[in-house]
């Protein structure tokens, strides 16, 4: 039982590593040009709590439970601000959902793997 909770908490860290790959590269794509072009308007607010999520998910490789926490955080204040922002819903999905359920595999294994002898 305790390889399952190990295989949840390395399947929480790879999907959040996915989820900040891709994220920071849509960030970096499509967010410089706008930046050189000087059309950035909705974005900036987002980019702090995009960059706080990916550090949260750096963070969990070594303290699990508070950089799962620092990534759920900052998607819940992202997915708050992107409703705030009346966005269409797949749009909050991609950005918090995407750092929510890592960081919530990554709880539950370490919990259930800590708790399991």
């Amino acid at each position: 039982m305790k390889l399952f909770f190990k295989s949840l908490i390395f399947i929480g860290l790879g999907l959040g590593i996915i989820a900040s790959l891709f994220i920071g590269g849509f960030m970096v794509g499509e967010g410089l040009p706008d930046l050189y072009n000087g059309k950035m308007g909705d974005l900036w607010p987002m980019i702090p709590l995009i960059v706080i999520s990916i550090v949260g998910v750096a963070y969990s490789f070594f303290k699990k439970i508070s950089g799962a926490l620092t990534s759920i955080g900052s998607s819940v204040l992202l997915g708050l601000f992107l409703i705030y922002k009346h966005t269409e819903m797949w749009i909050i999905a991609v950005y918090s959902v995407s750092f929510i359920v890592p960081g919530l595999l990554v709880i539950i294994g370490d919990y259930f793997n800590r708790r399991s002898y």
